[in-house]
């Protein structure tokens, strides 16, 4: 998924907003995250709009389980989705199999290698940024 622009100012530029399917790989919901973000920042798009327009960039499984997620919301007399912070989070915990289980993993009764090698398994599913915080904070602390 890339983000292709034409042109040489942002006026005259074409920028394509990529389309998010509800792929299970990991790689794919990452950079269409990441593109998708580079494409707001490109277009100067705040939200609510980040949202609306999102959800024209959903297809197929993606888009049918987004509209049962907000209609439920609503069943349930709850506020729909209206920031992309709380979209990208709802969306990794759906597409993202193993993200919760990688936010919530602790040592516990594992050897410092155990955990190691699970939390780099899980790892591979989120974001570099989060790893380093993650491990941390999962350690036992004396």
């Amino acid at each position: 998924m890339v983000i292709q622009a034409t042109g040489s100012t942002r006026e005259k530029s074409k920028v394509k907003a990529p389309c998010f399917r509800g792929s299970l790989n990991p790689e794919d919901l990452l950079d269409w995250v990441g593109n998708t973000k580079k494409y707001f920042e490109w277009k100067e798009i705040e939200d609510p709009h980040r949202v609306r327009f999102t959800c024209t960039r959903l297809k197929g499984h993606a888009t049918r389980w987004w509209e049962y997620l907000q209609k439920d919301r609503v069943l349930k007399r709850e506020e729909k989705v209206t920031t992309w912070k709380e979209m990208v989070k709802r969306i990794k915990g759906k597409f993202l199999p193993l993200f919760k289980e990688f936010q919530n993993l602790r040592q516990k009764d594992q050897t410092m290698l155990e955990y190691t090698d699970e939390f780099f398994r899980l790892s591979i599913r989120v974001v570099k940024e989060k790893r380093k915080k993650n491990w941390q904070q999962g350690m036992l602390m004396d």
